[in-house]
């Protein structure tokens, strides 16, 4: 593979910025909460001339269906997914590993005025430990807690 940056790109994105700007992703648009390309790109280039890194992408299981009331969490999420997933095989053979987690609900005070129900809540140690775990390994993918993955 030869060196490859997303700057080289000289492509549009739906926001009509060109990819370096986007990494490729329109985060202009209905994606403004998960500016993955944004980040991203900002340290790409310095994993690719070192061969190596570690991107994280940190998703959710609302990514793998629709949920009541969630309409644009949900599609940021799974939009956020197929882009690391992107990444994932862009990056195949460059020392670059790419890992999605997909946690469920974690108790944070993003969920404490929550209303709705949250099954499996899980404590914020909990998932932290979970997540580290699956970093560490370098997995591929990381869905918890399984039960909910069920429903």
């Amino acid at each position: 593979m030869g060196t490859y940056r997303y700057s080289d790109c000289k492509r549009r994105c739906r926001c009509n910025q060109p990819c370096d700007q986007c990494a490729g992703v329109c985060t202009r648009s209905e994606y403004q909460s998960n500016r993955s390309g944004d980040s991203v790109a900002a340290v790409l280039d310095g994993m690719l001339s070192r061969n190596q890194g570690h991107i994280v992408a940190i998703s959710s299981l609302a990514a793998y269906r629709g949920l009541p009331k969630s309409g644009a969490y949900c599609a940021s999420k799974a939009g956020l997914s197929a882009f690391a997933e992107s990444l994932r095989i862009d990056l195949r053979n460059s020392g670059i590993d790419v890992t999605i987690i997909h946690p469920g609900f974690i108790k944070t005070p993003l969920t404490a005025g929550r209303h709705a129900n949250m099954p499996f809540l899980m404590e914020l140690p909990d998932a932290a430990s979970k997540m580290t775990q699956a970093i560490e390994k370098r997995r591929r993918s990381y869905s918890f807690p399984w039960h909910l993955l069920q429903l």
